[in-house]
């Protein structure tokens, strides 16, 4: 019987087609497998530790967040419209975790909270949006005062005493001040971190660019090179873009400062310096503000705008208005040592390019009473007017007011001293007023 010979030519050309086909689907769909994975890992790349975040679904632009203490001490968070109207619970009644020092995303459409949500021993940072808080930050150490960089992608907090970074999703944690000898985000939070000045951060705030960054620290001990600068005094530290070493710009027994909108130039004020930078020479106490140009970072300039001499006045809490041409701040009558008033919150013209003598230098009580007697906000029966906050657009002014009885009610007064309006009008302590950047453009 003879063989039959079985070659390729007997096979059918429609089954070696319908081969090629089904190896082919197996090949895409092993593609199309690999393509998800990888999809999959990038989503979750994205969002992070933190997960996905609802955004705010009401219309934010004109509102502002701020935190609510009741009789009880609960906290919550509340945002209401700057006419008073529109007032949202945005924490439910059933947190009683403590909140702190909101901030708003750039779009307006999340909030980050200092809390204690998840651990009553550890507070953290969070960010809210409809549906809920999520979990920001973690580790050991209690972390503070968020504020959202202005690319809106990472925001900067404090954690025992130093400044860190974290993308909005919850990945990349790096300390920016002081900056890290070596390694970074590995750092035990736990313990304190060293500085020029081996104090804790309190506060800290990008620059317009992005990239620049100051803070205020404490000071720890006594330092030769500064003289009567010492513990209890603080200073204020910028971190230039570009550069790895912080600049000292700023002593004194408190301190603050405020960068300059869309410029390259920080505004800091300082109360209570010995200094002998006064006519004569001779050493007394100086209270002042002073704005700092990093226009030449190897050389920055520095521009006197007001100058307290002796027991006159004192500025505090700055705030630098959108358009560049005045400053908000607290002004104290400094009557001897450790005797101080508040006298109201002021605003002062900006003068930044012309030449000739700039700002005002007081040296006599007489010349700080003929000073205070003209104060836009002053103390009253309202209250006392205290951290002054310019609207996005720069025609009004936010600011608490504090009563007798020790609690804040949040205000708002148009930049020209009219159309003064009671947001909170007694109900529980009021704090931390943020404005919504929604519908600003820079």
């Amino acid at each position: 019987m003879s063989k039959t010979n079985l070659t390729s030519s007997a096979i059918p050309p429609d089954w070696r087609q319908r081969e090629y086909q089904r190896r082919m689907n197996r090949v895409l769909i092993l593609v199309g497998l690999v393509l998800a994975l990888i999809a999959y890992f990038y989503y979750q790349s994205f969002l992070g530790n933190v997960g996905p975040v609802r955004r705010l679904t009401f219309d934010t632009a004109d509102h502002i967040a701020f935190v609510r203490t009741d009789d009880k001490g609960n906290t919550t968070l509340f945002a209401i419209r700057a006419d008073g109207t529109d007032l949202r619970q945005l924490t439910p009644p059933t947190d009683v975790s403590t909140k702190a020092q909101p901030a708003w995303t750039r779009d307006g459409k999340s909030l980050l909270y200092a809390s204690n949500l998840r651990d009553s021993k550890v507070t953290q940072i969070y960010i809210l949006g409809t549906g809920g808080s999520q979990q920001l930050t973690y580790g050991t150490g209690n972390k503070s005062a968020p504020t959202v960089s202005i690319d809106g992608k990472t925001a900067a907090f404090i954690v025992q005493g130093a400044v860190k970074t974290v993308n909005l999703n919850g990945t990349d944690v790096f300390q920016v001040m002081p900056p890290p000898t070596a390694g970074n985000s590995g750092a035990d939070e736990s313990k304190p971190m060293a500085a020029d000045f081996e104090g804790p951060f309190l506060t800290a705030g990008f620059a317009p660019d992005g990239i620049s960054i100051a803070g205020i620290e404490d000071v720890s001990q006594n330092h030769v090179n500064i003289p009567n600068l010492g513990p209890f005094d603080q200073a204020v530290m910028v971190l230039p873009s570009n550069s790895s070493k912080m600049i000292p710009i700023a002593f004194g027994h408190e301190v603050d400062f405020a960068w300059e909108p869309n410029g390259s130039r920080v505004a800091c004020s300082y109360t209570e310096l010995e200094a002998s930078d006064v006519p004569g020479g001779k050493m007394q106490i100086v209270s002042g503000i002073r704005v700092i140009s990093f226009k030449n970072p190897n050389k920055p300039e520095q521009i006197p705008l007001f100058a307290g001499e002796g027991y006159t006045l004192e500025p505090k809490h700055l705030a630098w208005s959108p358009n560049g041409n005045k400053l908000a701040f607290e002004l104290w009558r400094l009557k001897s040592e450790g005797v101080r008033e508040l006298r109201g919150i002021v605003f002062m013209d900006v003068n930044l390019e012309g030449s000739g003598p700039r700002g005002l230098r007081v040296q006599t009580a007489e010349e700080a009473d003929a000073v205070t007697s003209s104060i836009l906000i002053p103390v009253g029966a309202e209250g006392l007017p205290q951290n002054p906050r310019w609207s996005p657009d720069g025609s009004r002014l936010l600011y608490e007011s504090q009563l007798p009885n020790g609690k804040r009610d949040l205000w708002i007064i148009n930049a020209d001293g009219t159309n003064k309006i009671n947001l909170t009008k007694g109900i529980g302590d009021n704090t931390d007023g943020a404005w919504s950047p929604a519908g600003h453009k820079p």
